[in-house]
């Protein structure tokens, strides 16, 4: 069990190395953090909700729908299982704004 959560630990990172935080992003991709008007997003892995300073931000993989609605598009109005989602205010680089 233990041995398990530790691989699984240890993937998580490996993902997390690969962000370069000198490439310029401007559209929703992988190692992007998303400002939005109600939630603020760091596109990577999913490990919920991160708190800096005052900002909340949640943590998603590509895996998650939301990822998926916004994945390639810098301003977008998204539809998910009925929910609307706001419009995206910034696209920025992990560490690179």
């Amino acid at each position: 069990m233990m041995a398990q959560q530790l691989d699984t630990e240890l993937n998580e990172l490996k993902v997390l190395e690969k962000i370069d935080p000198n490439k310029k992003i401007e559209i929703v991709g992988f190692g992007a953090v998303v400002f939005s008007q109600d939630q603020n997003y760091f596109v990577a892995i999913s490990s919920g909700k991160i708190e800096i300073g005052s900002q909340l931000f949640y943590a998603i993989s590509a895996k998650v729908p939301i990822y998926q609605a916004l994945q390639g598009k810098n301003e977008v109005k998204a539809v998910n299982s009925g929910k609307e989602y706001p419009d995206i205010r910034y696209v920025l680089a992990l560490l690179g704004y």
